[in-house]
């Protein structure tokens, strides 16, 4: 992730808020599953996927706001891809082309 490793602290902040065993659990264990078939990549839509608002490609608020709408069970599942050392990429839709 971009910036993932400046961000981590303050997302991590989270993690109290967003704690929820038997979900990092089940993320760890299809991250495992993942990686047992080869996948080294993980790609995860960005707007009302990962986060539960639509962002239309622009923020203006507070990283602390924005990270508020992460979805918990993507919160565990890109930890537990991170953790296991897979590439995540953030992916959204654009009508930008180039």
């Amino acid at each position: 992730l971009i910036h993932w490793t400046l961000d981590k602290q303050l997302i991590g902040s989270m993690a109290t808020k967003k704690a929820d065993t038997a979900q990092q659990s089940r993320c760890e264990n299809a991250v495992s599953h993942l990686s047992k078939k080869g996948i080294t990549f993980l790609a995860l839509d960005f707007d009302q996927t990962v986060i539960d608002i639509h962002t239309g490609g622009r923020f203006n608020g507070p990283i602390s706001e924005l990270a508020s709408h992460v979805r918990p069970v993507f919160f565990h599942l890109i930890h537990a891809a991170h953790d296991a050392g897979m590439k995540i990429a953030i992916v959204t839709f654009s009508p930008q082309v180039d």
